[in-house]
Parts: structure tokens; C-alpha cells; sequence
């Protein structure tokens, strides 16, 4: 009798640690896929702005995402003047609710109301420049805007920072 008692409560043992080491590694797997989840929809959301803002301009179109940030980074062909580009896109930047925060070297930054930032760093020309320059995150290319928009999980960005 008492070697059944034993075992009994030894299986329910057993099998409580079992349950329990599931629960436990199905409620990391939720946090992760939750995070899988959010960086999905935040990306989603930056290709769909960027859509609406510079249409079918877009080139080589990547996202990341990393421990600091999740990012959509591509580029548009130069030709306008960095003014003229900054005042055709202005009214889909307020549209979608991007706002002008400052220059920041040689690309120009906007936030949106969740602290989002938008970096656009114009074309080199490399006949009136000397070498490339850069922006916060991204640097120039000859002959094309290099666009990102950023999510950052740490406050590391311009948006971030109050002024």
C-alpha cells in the first residue's frame, strides 16, 4: 500500500513539473510571439506610409528588426532639388501624420505622435561635394535618397529626445 501511495505521488510529481514546464515555456513563446506580432505591424505600418507618401518611387525596399529598433529602409531616385522633393511629399507626410523635427548633419527628420521617426537623407552629388555625409542612421548615396523609418526600442533617436 505504501509503495503505491509512493508512486502516486511521485507520478503526480512528475507530472506536475511536466505541466508546469510547459505553462512556463508557453508564456515565453506568447511574449515572443507577441513581439513577433508588434514588429510585424509596426513594419506594416511604415510600408504602408511609405506607399501613400512616395508611391511607386520606392527601390530596394528592406526591414530589419534588432534588439534597439525595427527599421524599413529604402531608397528614391534624386533628380529634385532636396526642397523641391521635401515640398512635394509634405502634405502626405502631414496626411499621415509626420511632422518636421529638425536637420540632423545632412538628412532631415520627422516624428509622428508615437515618437516614430521618418530619416530622409538626400542624394550626393559628388561633382560639388568632397565626400559623402550622413544622417543619424543612414548615410547619402550619389544620386539617391536614402529613406528609413525607425521604431526604436531604447530612445535613441531624435524623436525620442525632448528638446
Amino acid at each position: 500500500m505504501a509503495i503505491i501511495v509512493r508512486s502516486s505521488i511521485l507520478k503526480f510529481i512528475v507530472y506536475s513539473l511536466i505541466i508546469f514546464g510547459c505553462v512556463a515555456c508557453d508564456l515565453g513563446n506568447k511574449n515572443e510571439v507577441k513581439k513577433i506580432r508588434n514588429d510585424k505591424i509596426i513594419i506594416k505600418r511604415f510600408e504602408q506610409d511609405a506607399i501613400f507618401i512616395f508611391g511607386d518611387r520606392i527601390i530596394d525596399k528592406h526591414s530589419f528588426s534588432s534588439y534597439n529598433a525595427d527599421r524599413l529602409i529604402f531608397q528614391i531616385k534624386g533628380g529634385d532639388s532636396d526642397i523641391d522633393f521635401l515640398n512635394n511629399i509634405n502634405g502626405s507626410l502631414s496626411e499621415k501624420g509626420w511632422f518636421y523635427k529638425e536637420k540632423y548633419k545632412e538628412s532631415y527628420i520627422y516624428c509622428d505622435k508615437e515618437m516614430n521617426q521618418l530619416e530622409l537623407v538626400p542624394p550626393v552629388n559628388l561633382d560639388s561635394y568632397g565626400s559623402i555625409g550622413e544622417g543619424q542612421s543612414l548615410n547619402q548615396l550619389v544620386g539617391y535618397w536614402n529613406i528609413g523609418f525607425i521604431h526604436s526600442r531604447h530612445k535613441r533617436y531624435v524623436c525620442n529626445i525632448s528638446n
